[in-house]
């Protein structure tokens, strides 16, 4: 936080001021608010960076992409999934209009929304989701990878849910029917 903080304050004294580095420094400040778990704060800092961002004319889309993401993250620890899931679809959308749709950051993008949608309840989607992004893991990382466990154990949790959700179900459908045929 502390280095992030200087940095910013250096880059405002500059002559000429670039403002993606200073972009830079608000979502670091923002990601370090975060990690402290300070999101009034995190949250200030990556709508700084977000505004700032899309006021750069062109060639700024990738940081732009990765400073939705993050704020999307940022909703999703406040609580906020339907906002979050709205940053996180369009980091999703401009980042896929400027990498290789096989690029491993789509596939961390993809289990960012992930996370999100399962947060939200989307099940269905979540699923789809992981499973796309273990589809560009398989293809462009190391088995052994930690992302790719990762995601692995997410789609085994949403498969697990949907097992108990069936058995479930069908177990209090017996129940009704039984009751039904008894009374």
């Amino acid at each position: 936080l502390n280095y992030h903080s200087r940095a910013l304050s250096i880059r405002k004294l500059a002559h000429t001021i670039d403002q993606t580095l200073v972009a830079s420094s608000l979502i670091g400040i923002a990601n370090a608010y975060w990690g402290q778990q300070n999101l009034s704060e995190a949250l200030n800092y990556a709508q700084q960076a977000v505004t700032l961002n899309e006021s750069i004319e062109s060639g700024n889309e990738l940081n732009l992409s990765t400073n939705l993401a993050i704020l999307a993250n940022i909703y999703h620890s406040c609580g906020n999934d339907c906002l979050a899931l709205e940053v996180a679809t369009r980091a999703l959308a401009l980042l896929e209009r400027n990498v290789p749709s096989d690029s491993p950051m789509v596939a961390s993008f993809l289990n960012n929304l992930g996370t999100i949608q399962f947060g939200a309840g989307l099940l269905v989607d979540a699923k789809l989701s992981f499973v796309r992004a273990l589809t560009i893991c398989e293809k462009s990382i190391p088995e052994e990878h930690p992302q790719r466990h990762a995601i692995q154990n997410n789609i085994a949790r949403i498969t697990e849910m949907e097992e108990y959700n069936h058995q479930n179900l069908y177990s209090r459908l017996w129940k009704f029917s039984l009751r039904t045929l008894l009374s």
